[in-house]
């Protein structure tokens, strides 16, 4: 039977430094994050959204789009990406390196992208998209 240390594998993941080009400005370092350190960026996005309709939207509870706050929605998905990119770029940053200074970089977007990309986030986003086109499909029938 084969065994596996979990601490290594910890460390592995600490280990994984890749390299992101933010375009016009330059490279930057980044790590993979754990399904912890992602979901505190979703969570962030969400306790931003304060309006109910707006919430249950972006929860999936509601379809329905009248009200919807879809600046909100932007704002705070924008907000999660700053939280997700400052988490993969913190351990590798020299001198004062804060929220604040992360929301002044452009392509924060894409920068979050590839952080979710490495972490395996991405996938499973796309597999749980896929999975609910299928359900609704299947409603249709």
């Amino acid at each position: 039977m084969d065994t596996f240390d979990i601490k290594e594998l910890i460390l592995k993941g600490k280990r994984a430094v890749r390299e992101y080009t933010i375009p016009n400005i330059g490279k930057v370092f980044v790590r993979p994050l754990t399904d912890l350190e992602l979901s505190k960026g979703e969570i962030a996005m969400i306790s931003e959204i304060k309006d109910a309709k707006t919430r249950a939207y972006i929860l999936g509870k509601s379809e329905d789009v009248d009200g919807v706050d879809f600046t909100a929605i932007a704002e705070a998905s924008v907000h999660a990406n700053i939280m997700i990119a400052y988490m993969a770029m913190k351990d590798f940053a020299n001198g004062e390196f804060t929220i604040d200074l992360v929301e002044q970089l452009p392509g924060i977007n894409g920068l979050a992208a590839f952080v979710r990309e490495i972490s395996g986030a991405q996938k499973n986003i796309d597999e749980a998209a896929a999975a609910v086109a299928e359900i609704k499909d299947f409603r249709k029938e």
